[in-house]
């Protein structure tokens, strides 16, 4: 099974929205599809490397089918009947491409998902072979500006609408304020559709009926949060003209580390660099959490720029730049500010304080959360989905949810800090 980085794949942002024209697309073709454009751009990337040449428009792909569907979480018992399906809804739908960001110009159009496809047997094993239109094939290979695709979060998506919505998101994890670019609502309305002509649909309909249960499945099953259509009105009877939404990545227990800013946690994952590299920059240098934070923010640039070559290994180049960076910063800290001695908090791991949390009575629970839904709310990572989970904590005895147990603890060491007298916290 691939590693949890090889699952990620760069999707051309030219290939992020789809929209059928002719013909409908299922769910379960949507998930197959975005796996076999991951399994088409690591085989090209294969290609590329044992040959120094690119395949060509008429290159045919395979894979086992098994191999294929063990990625889609589903349990169906017949899925050689299903895919065979799914392959032909894709052969026959035509799909119309559109681009992610407001403002530009469509410079291309109409074309079917596959071009060719099918499955036969090879050695009593079920081989998928498929062959992809010349200019998908082009845009898996020279990507120019590319979302980052996380096969993991897709597969576990229920509705085609949350499989559209989470691939245009995803393009802004990484965007300061995570707010998307704003559109019409029938933009939104095709965009997010499995079906063509689905821009005659009402606005409200669409929002009630299909993108808030969408918003919902996303924050709850995926690694980001998402919060109600934030509605621009205009011009007759202050109808809605414009749609965006504002997203956040999830601190789950398992993401947070404790020894690092949340926003440099947040910033290695969406750039797939490791923790370890972040955490040994942090500590090799003074101010090393600034300049990890500012090293980051320069390979994220290089690696957003238009024609940017690849960086092979990200690890390294982040200590070169880091190493380059330190050279600017002073190596110990002004005499005229002395550094604060350090606070000497009881030296309890994370996961005991969550543990001794939930074993708290329910009351001091309570307590606790109260305190830090105002901290959450104070920070804007309050969502809809959130507050959901605080009501059904409070009036029906529900879960507390990694997210809460985070700022929890928060709440916890602050409580020991003013006890020890050795500082004062603000919230």
């Amino acid at each position: 099974m691939p590693s949890a980085q090889e699952l990620i794949y760069k999707k051309s942002n030219d290939l992020i929205v789809m929209i059928p024209s002719v013909k409908e697309l299922s769910t379960l073709s949507r998930k197959i599809y975005t796996i076999l454009l991951w399994e088409t751009q690591n085989q090209c990337k294969r290609i590329v490397e044992s040959t120094s040449q690119e395949p060509s428009a008429t290159h045919t792909f395979e894979a086992r089918l098994a191999d294929l569907l063990s990625y889609v979480d589903e349990d169906y018992k017949d899925f050689y009947t299903r895919a065979k399906k799914c392959f032909h809804e894709m052969r026959r739908t035509e799909v119309d491409w559109k681009p992610v960001e407001k403002g530009i110009e469509d410079a291309w159009g109409n074309m079917s998902l596959l071009s060719q496809v099918k499955i036969f047997k090879r050695n009593k094993e079920v081989i998928a072979q498929w062959a992809l239109p010349p200019e998908i094939m082009r845009l898996l290979i020279n990507h120019g500006l590319y979302t980052l695709i996380d096969l993991k979060q897709i597969v576990k998506l229920r509705s085609y609408a949350a499989i559209a919505l989470y691939e245009i998101f995803a393009r802004y994890k990484t965007v300061p304020g995570g707010c998307t670019s704003a559109h019409s609502p029938e933009w939104w309305t095709t965009a997010i559709s499995h079906k063509p002509n689905a821009a005659r649909r009402d606005w409200r309909k669409v929002k009630y009926e299909t993108i808030t249960p969408a918003l919902q499945e996303i924050s709850e099953l995926t690694d980001i949060e998402v919060e109600r259509p934030e509605e621009k009105r205009d011009g007759p009877r202050n109808s809605v003209t414009e749609v965006y939404f504002r997203i956040r990545r999830k601190a789950t227990a398992t993401e947070v580390d404790q020894s690092l800013p949340l926003e440099l946690i947040e910033k290695a994952a969406a750039l797939d660099v490791p923790l370890s590299t972040i955490k040994s920059i942090a500590s090799e240098y003074h101010q090393g959490g600034r300049i990890a934070l500012a090293a980051l923010n320069r390979l994220e640039h290089v690696t957003r720029r238009e024609n940017a070559s690849e960086i092979h290994n990200r690890s390294a180049w982040l200590r070169t730049v880091a190493k380059d960076m330190a050279k600017h910063v002073l190596t110990v800290p002004s005499p005229k500010t002395p550094a604060e001695p350090p606070i000497e908090l009881k030296q309890t791991a994370s996961d005991e304080i969550r543990a001794l949390i939930v074993a708290l009575p329910r009351e001091e629970q309570l307590g606790l959360l109260e305190r830090a839904v105002a901290v959450m709310r104070s920070r804007g990572v309050m969502s809809a989905q959130a507050t959901l989970k605080y009501k059904n904590f409070v009036d029906a005895n529900g879960a507390l949810t990694p997210l809460f147990l985070n700022y929890m603890v928060e709440m916890y060491k602050s409580d020991q800090q003013l006890i020890q007298g050795e500082t004062e916290v603000v919230e």
